[in-house]
């Protein structure tokens, strides 16, 4: 939940552990003392867990509560996604703009009761199944 950190982590992957191709490399590319590793093999699930971590910045899931641009950076303003699934098969599309959450939209599969998490604030929000869901922003 600590979007500048999350940035700065993600940064720091791709400029030291990636070659030019993005490749992730394994080992420090630079040498500027991040690791002391700096061999080269790559592996491609590094790649793949910097594609959850930023998607974990954008949205959060867990035990019916979905969480709605929990770690974005303070120099993130205009920020959107769509359709990002959460727990539970319901997909959520989402806009910021100038720093506040706009719009949300979610569906979910099987219908149900979530709750949603905006800026600390939380609502239980009904949603029918299979069928686009646009949630009102000023109600949180």
């Amino acid at each position: 939940n600590n979007g500048d950190k999350a940035r700065d982590a993600l940064r720091t992957f791709a400029e030291c552990f990636c070659l030019p191709n993005s490749f992730h490399a394994n080992g420090d590319q630079t040498k500027s003392g991040k690791s002391k590793f700096t061999y080269r093999p790559f592996t491609l699930e590094g790649n793949l867990a910097f594609a959850d971590a930023l998607q974990r910045m954008l949205i959060q899931s867990r035990k019916g509560v979905i969480k709605i641009f929990p770690a974005i950076p303070s120099d993130w303003k205009d920020v959107s996604f769509e359709k990002l699934r959460t727990e539970g098969g319901v997909l959520v599309s989402a806009t910021m703009t100038d720093g506040n959450t706009t719009e949300i939209k979610a569906m979910s599969e099987n219908g149900g009761t979530f709750s949603f998490l905006i800026s600390g604030k939380m609502k239980e929000i009904n949603l029918p199944a299979n069928k686009w869901t646009e949630i009102q922003i000023n109600d949180f």
